[in-house]
């Protein structure tokens, strides 16, 4: 289990984007997260996956503080994969920074191998996306953070890498947090869902 209790995040004294969070994220859960631009969704995204240090509150996985050093194993997934990658270093070594994936994973996320030897700047958006995915899915991970990954990709592309992301997850017995701005799709995805309104969770139907 994953818990933030009473998360509080501030940004400016006396402002908080968060206040007083308090949320669960059981191994295998798919929890859909939405809420207006602006609202501290990828926030709360970034604390859970210890980008970024609450100003009041507590994260505990199984009921112990989570770890401050090696592999997080609460990886955070960014809507703009161009901000999660390093442009001087070719794919394969970005793929290959936390772990090695099988040739069979890299197939399953289409990753073609003629991009090992590409920069990011030589991918779309689409394809740079399935390559951090899969980087995030490195032994030793638990729970994903998955902040809009889809919302700027096409129908199509949005499918497939939702299912390979999905067969891995359900493998793995992975908690899933999507942040997103499609009911639509959080429905599909997510048992339960929540939104995030004036700092503070409320349940979403």
């Amino acid at each position: 289990m994953l818990e933030a209790c009473d998360v509080t995040v501030g940004y400016r004294r006396g402002e908080s984007v968060l206040r007083g969070i308090s949320l669960q994220l059981a191994a295998g859960e798919w929890l859909g997260l939405s809420g207006a631009s602006g609202s501290g969704k990828s926030t709360l995204g970034r604390v859970l996956a210890g980008h970024l240090a609450p100003r009041r509150g507590s994260l505990r996985l199984d009921g112990t503080a989570l770890p401050r050093r090696g592999l997080h194993p609460v990886q955070w997934l960014p809507q703009v994969p161009e901000l999660a990658v390093n442009p001087r270093w070719r794919i394969g070594r970005v793929l290959n920074e936390a772990w090695s994936p099988s040739a069979a994973q890299r197939r399953r996320f289409g990753i073609d191998d003629a991009w090992l030897e590409r920069y990011p700047h030589e991918l779309s958006g689409g394809e740079l996306q399935r390559v951090v995915v899969l980087r995030g899915l490195a032994p030793g991970v638990r729970y994903l953070i998955a902040d809009e990954i889809t919302s700027m990709l096409d129908a199509i592309t949005q499918a497939a890498l939702w299912q390979a992301l999905g067969e891995e997850a359900q493998a793995r017995r992975l908690g899933v947090l999507v942040i997103g701005h499609d009911p639509a799709l959080l429905q599909r995805l997510c048992q339960h869902r929540v939104r995030l309104e004036q700092g503070q969770l409320f349940a979403s139907s």
